[in-house]
């Protein structure tokens, strides 16, 4: 069973604000992190829907691992978690019995790039 992650703020204030004053050539970490996370999370999530599909347990812990690293590294909180909860339940082949593991991952992926977006928009970065 996947964590509940309802009463969790969608990311850390903290570290939004760290990556928005570390800039380069005008450029906030922030942006540069979150664009590479717009390239790579959609074939992530691919890679994901394939290996459970497929029931391969160290491939959906491979990608969901990296999930974990790119929303602990821009302060995802509740994506953080619920992949963090994902990853001890792919040694046992227990994570294939969560049937909307991906559907959770995307939706809390999603609210998160939502929520940047405008944190990056409001503050014209």
């Amino acid at each position: 069973m996947l964590i509940d992650v309802s009463g969790e703020v969608v990311y850390d204030q903290t570290r939004i604000e760290e990556l928005l004053l570390r800039d380069r050539n005008g450029r906030p970490l922030l942006r540069r992190l979150f664009e590479l996370y717009l390239s790579e999370t959609p074939r992530l999530l691919e890679e994901l829907e394939k290996a459970i599909a497929d029931k391969n347990g160290s491939d959906a812990y491979d990608v969901i691992h990296q999930m974990k690293g790119s929303a602990a590294a821009l302060g995802a909180r509740k994506l953080y978690l619920i992949t963090e909860s994902a990853l001890p339940l792919c040694e046992g082949g227990k994570v294939f019995e969560i049937e909307d593991l991906v559907e959770r991952i995307e939706s809390e992926s999603d609210t998160f790039v939502q929520a940047i977006s405008e944190v990056l928009n409001s503050r014209g970065k």
